[in-house]
């Protein structure tokens, strides 16, 4: 006799975008299409913030989905990429061990990171932050070099 079947996984998916509706619809269906891939899981709901910034205090839905996590609604959540939820390495890593702690798992779809299945998800993470973090050192210094006021 076959014991009882699990229940399916109720996952989240997390959009953020600057200023394009259509960005917002492509991460919508890319993540809904990962989703129906899977029988085991559940679109739980969908959390958008639209032309927020990267601080957190100031991405509503963001906010309310890390309610829904303590509150043991979501048990996956799916984002299109690591800068989608956080853009430096302290806010990422804060973010992921709560979630880890309140067993909530993330996916990165443009990584292929599962916080899941990847056992070294924290190393990656650490070391695409260190290059994300030296991108932006470099995009700060062209800003301020005497190349881009002669480009103007």
């Amino acid at each position: 006799m076959d014991g009882p079947k699990n229940a399916p996984l109720n996952v989240a998916i997390y959009c953020r975008v600057g200023c394009s509706e259509y960005a917002l619809q492509i991460q919508k269906q890319r993540a809904a299409a990962v989703i129906r891939e899977h029988d085991d899981w559940n679109l739980a709901t969908i959390y958008t913030d639209f032309g927020t910034g990267p601080q957190f205090n100031r991405r509503p839905s963001f906010k309310m989905m890390m309610a829904d996590c303590r509150k043991g609604l979501i048990d996956k959540i799916l984002v299109r990429s690591i800068s989608t939820l956080a853009r430096d390495v302290w806010s990422c890593m804060k973010v992921l061990r709560e979630l880890s702690a309140l067993g909530v798992t993330i996916r990165f779809m443009d990584e292929n990171i599962d916080t899941e299945t990847d056992s070294q998800w924290m190393e990656f993470l650490n070391f695409y932050s260190a290059l994300s973090a030296i991108g932006h050192e470099e995009i700060g210094a062209a800003e301020t070099s005497d190349i881009v006021p002669a480009l103007q």
